[in-house]
């Protein structure tokens, strides 16, 4: 609660201040910035969860802006695929070699069933009744849901000390490892079959309804950073 009182007045005080033109859009980027470090803080500070408070603060911050501030998104995702690059390489030169060392045909085959079953089954259930085809369920179950929660999840194991934490995350270690692996030497090869099936297919069926538009939406109450193209 108090954190999103926080986010609140910050979104509050980034608008007044573009409102008068004393805003640039990286330094309104630096200040969303210390609203999740102080987000984060401050959980933690109290022994809350302190990923759940920066996600309240980022759900606050972007209903108060809806898409007001201007620019403010490129210097967030340019830091974000910096630190998700510098993440991987911690991850690899600190706790990759320990997990293959301390790694059993268990711990291998269960990290493979996590990449392909275990992640691509919800995957296919969840788009039943999209009328997508099966090259469409399969490039976004294979290459859809990435990301590094699961290093996260793995150092709440260890900093709570649960039982059995070694084997857990000596798998989370193998699954992310194999993830980097075999989705990057996949990456160009299933992006380039999935646009000459795409080409093709939308050829022979001009109502594919992966090729379709979006539907108009009247009121969008998104949090992204861009200009709101539907609004009056």
């Amino acid at each position: 609660m108090k954190n999103g009182a926080v986010a609140w007045v910050a979104a509050r005080l980034l608008l007044w201040s573009q409102d008068r033109g004393w805003g640039a859009p990286t330094w309104q980027s630096i200040a969303l910035l210390g609203v999740t470090v102080l987000a984060y803080v401050s959980a933690d500070a109290v022994e809350g969860s302190g990923f759940i408070a920066v996600w309240a603060a980022g759900a606050t911050t972007g209903t108060v802006v809806r898409r007001r501030l201007v620019g403010v998104g490129d210097f967030s995702e340019k830091l974000s695929e910096l630190l998700t690059s510098v993440s991987y390489l911690l991850f690899g030169a600190l706790f990759l070699g320990r997990a293959i060392e301390n790694a059993t045909w268990a711990g291998v085959g269960y990290a493979l069933l996590s990449l392909t079953v275990v992640r691509m089954l919800p995957v296919f259930l969840s788009l039943i009744g999209t009328g997508f085809s099966r090259p469409t369920d399969a490039y976004i179950g294979w290459f859809g849901p990435r990301g590094l929660a699961s290093l996260i999840f793995a150092g709440i194991v260890v900093e709570n000390e649960l039982p059995g934490a070694a084997p857990i995350v000596n798998v989370v270690m193998l699954t992310v490892g194999l993830s980097i692996l075999l989705h990057g030497i996949s990456a160009w090869w299933g992006a380039e079959r999935y646009a000459d099936w795409f080409e093709r297919a939308s050829r022979e069926r001009p109502d594919l309804p992966e090729g379709g538009a979006s539907p108009p939406v009247s009121r969008r109450r998104g949090i992204g950073w861009a200009h709101r193209s539907d609004e009056a």
